[in-house]
């Protein structure tokens, strides 16, 4: 007979739970989300846009042409938002052309934020339990399962990318770093204004020349973005959403000099 004292036991780490953790809120939500589709219950923002502006760019209209669009009328998608993460992910779309893929992608991508959340808090406080609390809280938090359930939008997916990003630059994994800012930097054309005061972060608090190149980078982009790209596919025009009948932000004024002047006010 073996002593009982000799029989080693496996522990469960602080890794082990929140990963744990992770694939059960992933299993769960993406059930959720698929019960919701085949109950009618998504819609045309945005999961219909994305699923038609995918499906696309899988077939080879790189321009990802939409027709389910308010304004009523063929329009690329990039006229839209610079969404320019579509490509790549598109080509999942040539294995699996289904709008349930997206659902899945997004609680994946809430699922993964949280386990940043974790890898930046034990950066913090060590592997310790209490590493565990801001992921579990983040999992918890009822914003975070309106954005998972709420149809499908490319800022969960973005979310995701920026905290990793935050992870590896605090933790001077610079080559990561870059990587994951230039995919947050494809999601969409206002994701260089968050990735920009990340920038600002770094100069403060860890590498001055690591934070001024971030923000460069992130200004460049936003200008060739905005000024190229868009309205190469848009027939010569900027973001629907910034400018003509559907721009959003007409209220705060017609020029930057307005748009300060409502922002002070």
């Amino acid at each position: 007979s073996k002593d009982f004292s000799s029989i080693s036991f496996v522990r469960f780490r602080p890794l082990h739970v929140i990963l744990g953790l992770a694939i059960v809120y992933t299993l769960f939500f993406s059930t959720l989300s698929i019960i919701q589709h085949h109950g009618l219950r998504t819609q045309m923002n945005d999961l219909g846009n994305v699923d038609q502006a995918l499906w696309a760019s899988a077939n080879g209209d790189f321009a990802m042409t939409q027709s389910n669009d308010l304004d009523a009328k063929l329009k690329s998608r990039i006229g839209i938002h610079a969404n320019l993460i579509f490509w790549p992910l598109s080509v999942l779309y040539i294995l699996w052309p289904y709008p349930e893929l997206l659902l899945i992608l997004s609680s994946m991508a809430c699922a993964g934020a949280g386990i940043g959340v974790y890898a930046i808090a034990k950066k913090r406080l060590g592997e310790r339990w209490w590493a565990v609390v801001p992921a579990v809280a983040f999992w918890m938090s009822a914003i975070v399962h309106d954005a998972n359930l709420y149809d499908f939008h490319i800022i969960t997916l973005s979310t995701a990318l920026i905290v990793w990003t935050f992870w590896a630059f605090d933790t001077n994994r610079k080559g990561i770093g870059w990587i994951l800012l230039i995919l947050s930097l494809l999601c969409s054309e206002d994701i260089a204004l968050v990735t920009l005061m990340l920038g600002v972060y770094l100069m403060l608090s860890r590498s001055r020349a690591t934070g001024a190149a971030v923000i460069i980078v992130s200004l460049l982009y936003l200008v060739i973005v905005m000024n190229i790209v868009v309205p190469l596919f848009n027939n010569g025009q900027g973001l629907s959403k910034l400018e003509g009948p559907s721009n959003r932000y007409a209220w705060l004024g017609n020029n930057p000099i307005e748009i300060i002047q409502s922002i002070m006010t």
